[in-house]
């Protein structure tokens, strides 16, 4: 049943406020945490806070902030049970009006929430969203960042492209998030810019616009701004890692590992597979899936689903940053994997095979660096 917090519920809310923020931000210390627990608790006790009891005790809770929610929490091994979506029911037949929740606190930290189970979290500081949880479960380590490098393959060093594209690698090593732009703020649907520089290549800007709808989809939409004389990308994407590895991937495209010049063998289909390197004798670009319609990344019973907006994608989730196996000379050098790195792509630069040495790409698999680049697509938890 859902009735109103009284004073001598407080330890019990709280503690479930401290657990559920523990394991849903591994990627904040956790004295942070720990610090707020007694700030946070004399809050709850001035809020409007309404908890789910059974015959075990106090399982959730929800904060009301005038016509917003401000949190629902359910305590860890008890979510999935349909609690939140009873206290949210519950909210809503409190209030004529009940809207998604948009607020500042002095981190400069802008909350979403989107029915039962999830949370989205832009943070300013981070420049983009730093926070995606899904049933408890974050998915995102850091926020995602334009992507613009990929590992050499050998026939990238031979033919010399690595080379002359090179500052690209520092472009996307070295970022700045150097505006955000709230463009629109509705209980139906928010949407905010953040735009992206890197000192290495003066001039450069790339959007990334997130739009998040009252149903739960979430659309990236990424723009790339073209300049005169930069050198063709390896390619053009956005890419974030997860605070763990993924169990297994699933998508919707060609089998195996695919590129836009190397891909007459894939059948289309459902594929899965375990994040992983492919067995090069020298770490390198690998695991890139082409004309992908859709990609489910599982971690027990949670899952994060990309799917196509505009038209198909290329996508990679392996274990290692390019950098990471850039550096590594042979595959025994790569470090212990303790995240994945997931790589949404509009344009993917083909990888040749003609020879390793001289005989560049096909210039239909090229990626210009000075024409504008655009690709977007949903995410749904």
């Amino acid at each position: 049943m859902v009735r109103r917090m009284e004073t001598a519920d407080l330890n019990a809310v709280a503690a479930i406020w401290l657990d559920t923020n523990l394991k849903a931000h591994a990627f904040i210390p956790s004295q942070y945490w720990k610090r707020n627990y007694e700030a946070v608790k004399g809050m709850l006790e001035n809020a409007e806070v309404y908890v789910w009891e059974d015959g075990k005790g106090i399982q959730g809770f929800v904060g009301l902030d005038r016509d917003y929610i401000a949190g629902i929490f359910v305590r860890d091994g008890e979510q999935s049970r349909g609690i939140g979506r009873e206290l949210l029911d519950f909210a809503k037949g409190l209030r004529s009006v009940l809207s998604l929740n948009v607020y500042q606190k002095n981190s400069r930290a802008v909350r979403f929430y989107r029915g039962e189970g999830f949370e989205i979290l832009f943070s300013y500081p981070e420049g983009g969203p730093a926070s995606l949880v899904s049933e408890g479960r974050e998915w995102l380590w850091q926020a995602p960042r334009p992507a613009y490098w990929r590992a050499p393959t050998e026939n990238d060093l031979g033919n010399g492209f690595a080379l002359k594209s090179s500052v690209w690698a520092a472009a996307d090593s070295w970022q700045k998030c150097e505006n955000i732009e709230i463009l629109e703020e509705s209980p139906e649907r928010v949407s905010i810019r953040f735009t992206y520089t890197a000192p290495a290549m003066p001039g450069l800007k790339t959007d990334v616009t997130y739009t998040v709808e009252d149903s739960g989809c979430v659309t990236a939409a990424v723009h790339y701004h073209g300049g005169a004389g930069r050198p063709g990308l390896p390619l053009l994407g956005l890419r974030f890692a997860t605070p763990e590895p993924v169990e297994e991937v699933e998508w919707l495209g060609l089998s195996g590992e695919t590129y836009p010049d190397r891909k007459k063998g894939g059948v289309f289909g459902w594929h899965r597979e375990v994040p992983h390197v492919s067995a090069y004798l020298v770490p390198q670009e690998c695991g890139c899936h082409v004309d992908t319609r859709a990609a489910v990344l599982r971690n027990g019973l949670s899952r994060l689903t990309l799917e196509m907006a505009d038209r198909p994608f290329a996508f990679s989730a392996i274990p290692y940053t390019p950098q990471q196996l850039e550096q590594a000379a042979h595959v025994e050098e790569l470090p212990f994997p303790v995240r994945t790195v997931v790589t949404i792509c509009g344009a993917m630069r083909g990888v040749g095979g003609i020879d390793s040495w001289i005989s560049d790409v096909e210039e239909a698999y090229h990626v210009s660096g000075e024409a504008d680049q655009k690709f977007s697509f949903r995410l749904w938890l």
